[in-house]
C-alpha cells in the first residue's frame, strides 16, 4: 500500500491510480499523484497540492571510487496540505528523465510555479 504524505491527501483507489501512473526512472507520476519512494511503505501527494517546482544540475560523489562526480538532476517538489508545508526531492539520472518529469507535471500541476532550471554552482 502506499501511505500520503498529509493523512487528509488520502486516494481512494490509489493502486489503481499507481498501476496507471507514468513511470520516470524510480518514480511514478500519476494523473492525481505524485509517488516516491520510501521506508517501510512508499508514499504520495496529491498533484493538487503541488505549488512550486525546481531543478538543478549536480553531482552525486561517490566515496572511494573516482574523484569526479556522477552526474544527476535534482527535483525539488514543493507542496502543501493539513500538516504545513513540506519539500520533496527527485534525483534522476538522466536529463530526458528530468525533462518528462517536468513535462508531466507542468501538465497535471497547471497551478503550480515552475523555476528555470540551474546549474550547481550557480
Amino acid at each position: 500500500m502506499y501511505k500520503p504524505a498529509f493523512p487528509a491527501m488520502e486516494l481512494k483507489n490509489i493502486r489503481q491510480e499507481h498501476s496507471d501512473a507514468d513511470r520516470v526512472g524510480r518514480y511514478r507520476i500519476g494523473q492525481r499523484a505524485l509517488f516516491y519512494p520510501a521506508f517501510p511503505q512508499d508514499g504520495y501527494i496529491l498533484l493538487a497540492s503541488v505549488c512550486r517546482v525546481w531543478s538543478r544540475s549536480s553531482c552525486v560523489h561517490a566515496t572511494g571510487c573516482c574523484a569526479g562526480g556522477i552526474p544527476v538532476i535534482r527535483l525539488w517538489v514543493h507542496y502543501t496540505g493539513e500538516g504545513g508545508e513540506q519539500t520533496l526531492e527527485y534525483v534522476l539520472d538522466h536529463q530526458e528523465q528530468a525533462d518528462r518529469m517536468l513535462a508531466l507535471l507542468r501538465e497535471r500541476c497547471p497551478g503550480a510555479l515552475f523555476e528555470a532550471p540551474t546549474k550547481a554552482g550557480t
